[in-house]
């Protein structure tokens, strides 16, 4: 079984980490555990959030309708509508609401 999984393993892990920001927050779409969001501190990217949605094997910058150079420092999606996230971030006050599972805010 190992000797089967190698290749995924290996494949998962030689993709490219898309920002320099240090990740501080994470949420898992329910239903839906190869979408993930990762919010970050705010330098030295200007990008905030990022998004995958095959299980982590490649990301995307998830920042359209949000300020840059903010800190996201908490994820949350709505437990009644899977497409429903809010990102809150760490200093400044705003909050985001995306109602396609973080792809737009």
């Amino acid at each position: 079984m190992a000797v089967l999984l190698l290749p995924m393993i290996t494949w998962a892990q030689t993709t490219t980490v898309p920002t320099r920001n240090v990740p501080i927050t994470l949420v898992v779409q329910p239903g839906k555990p190869d979408v993930v969001l990762v919010g970050t501190l705010n330098a030295p990217d200007p990008e905030n959030i990022f998004r995958t949605s095959d299980g982590a094997v490649a990301w995307q910058s998830a920042v359209d309708g949000t300020e840059p150079n903010i800190s996201v420092a908490g994820l949350a999606f709505n437990q009644r509508n899977a497409n429903m996230v809010f990102a809150g971030d760490g200093g400044f006050g705003y909050l985001y609401r995306s109602e396609d599972g973080g792809v737009t805010w």
